[in-house]
């Protein structure tokens, strides 16, 4: 009984806020950086410009774009333009369009969701298990680390879990796909709205998490069973029996000190 009322009395101390913003910040430059990376190196490998290229070559065969002579740019042709429905028939029969559109349009979604998963998983998987105690490249620099909710150093699967379910699928790509779906409602029924829908349930869940819950923490935290402490101050035990070993240790330090004063 006297060690679980150790382990309880036991408070890690927690990061500080500005510390957790400057790591958040770093780590937020590092991932836009790998990101166009990645999106580069997938847009070379699979050709995007090329296919882009035809498409528009394709587009201006048909007259569907053309070229306005006081932008100096292709333009698409106005939905005034009388020649506006053979046009369009045209380009609905065009076997290249519609090759190329496709896969434009399937780039333009999926690519960007490539780039985060090949991004994320490198900054919040692959450098966390590298670096120990769930820290990123930003939370090692301002010393973050993270505990597991018992108290003891996290596990490699809450590292995994934080990283895969918290960061990169419900922080990142259900975002990300709100945001696509807002921006090309045209081409999805009630695209804006659930797009809308996915970004607020999102940013005001987890804003509401950070600043209400006791621990400050979102959801990836909540989903690992994690929370930020400062990590120049904590030790992190690896089981819970190291735990209580080195509180009984130190409480049998506290009392002789006591004894002596």
């Amino acid at each position: 009984m006297a060690k679980e009322n150790l382990i309880d009395n036991y408070k890690p101390i927690h990061a500080k806020i500005i510390h957790r913003l400057a790591a958040f910040l770093l780590d937020l430059i590092l991932f836009v950086i790998l990101l166009t990376g990645f999106l580069y190196l997938i847009s070379a490998i699979f050709h995007y410009n090329s296919h882009l290229d035809n498409l528009h070559e394709e587009y201006r065969k048909i007259g569907y774009e053309i070229y306005n002579e006081e932008t100096k740019e292709y333009e698409i042709i106005s939905q005034d333009d009388p020649n506006i429905e053979i046009i369009m028939n045209e380009k609905n029969q065009n076997e290249i369009i519609i090759k190329e559109e496709s896969f434009c349009n399937s780039f333009v979604l999926n690519s960007p969701l490539v780039a985060i998963f090949l991004s994320l998983g490198i900054l919040e998987i692959i450098i966390p298990l590298i670096l120990k105690n769930g820290q990123t490249i930003g939370m090692k620099c301002f010393h973050v680390g993270l505990l597991s909710n018992n108290k003891i150093a996290i596990k490699p699967i809450q590292t995994f879990i934080r990283g895969l379910f918290g960061k990169i699928i419900i922080l990142t790509c259900i975002p990300y796909l709100g945001i696509f779906y807002i921006f090309y409602s045209s081409l999805y029924a009630h695209g804006g709205l659930l797009g809308s829908i996915f970004v607020l349930i999102v940013a005001i869940t987890n804003s509401a998490l950070l600043i209400f819950n006791k621990k400050h923490v979102g959801i990836q935290d909540i989903l690992a069973q994690v929370y930020p402490v400062d990590a120049s101050q904590v030790i992190f035990y690896r089981n819970e029996e190291e735990l209580k070993v080195a509180l009984l240790e130190e409480d049998k330090i506290r009392k002789s000190q006591k004894r002596i004063y």
